[in-house]
């Protein structure tokens, strides 16, 4: 179930010897398979019969960027290679996966589908197109990724152009024209 904080609590229920490892994750329902992935997973140690836990809505590990509100699949799973690797002996004899999974509804963060998809395109864009050495067009680049924030913190002609549509930083040497690397957020 949907939590205030921002988070889905999972309550879990299983027969299988604990402690296990489980997979827990939230998908957004519907995405088709070639669709930068929208969710989030962690693994999660079942200790009993019933576990309780909650799995952040961020799409990342510092707790930014929280997932869009739309329909989920909320899903655990065991997969026998690695759940019980490092618990229970006797779950070490099941030989097949064990998943559960039930549909949640989100709406909490007001940021649409539609917007995530459209920051994911521009990321992957970013990521196809520009490496050390492509020249730079500050018009081009603004056209197709939106304003930037440039900043300089060495003082020199080596400066940061942070794209916020795409969550991207294009770090430029404008005495040469051209792209030096890129990276995620500012």
């Amino acid at each position: 179930m949907p939590l205030s904080t921002g988070d889905v609590r999972f309550t879990v229920t299983t027969n299988m010897p604990t402690p296990v490892e489980v997979m827990a994750g939230l998908d957004l329902k519907g995405q088709a398979p070639q669709e930068t992935h929208i969710g989030r997973s962690q693994r999660i140690t079942l200790t009993g019969p019933t576990t309780s836990f909650a799995v952040s809505t961020a799409m990342n590990e510092r707790k930014s960027n929280p997932l869009p509100d739309g329909d989920y699949i909320a899903e655990v799973s065991f997969y026998p290679p690695w759940g019980a690797k490092n618990g229970n002996p006797d779950a070490r004899q099941i030989t097949h996966e064990v998943h559960g999974s039930d549909e949640i509804v989100l709406k909490m963060t007001g940021r649409s589908i539609a917007s995530v998809k459209r920051h994911h395109r521009l990321q992957k864009w970013v990521m196809e197109n520009l490496y050390a050495g492509v020249a730079w067009n500050a018009g081009e680049m603004e056209r197709r990724l939106g304003s930037s924030v440039v900043s300089s913190p060495s003082g020199g002609f080596v400066k940061d152009h942070y794209f916020a549509n795409a969550d991207m930083t294009v770090v430029v040497n404008h005495y040469l024209k051209e792209v030096m690397t890129w990276r995620f957020g500012r």
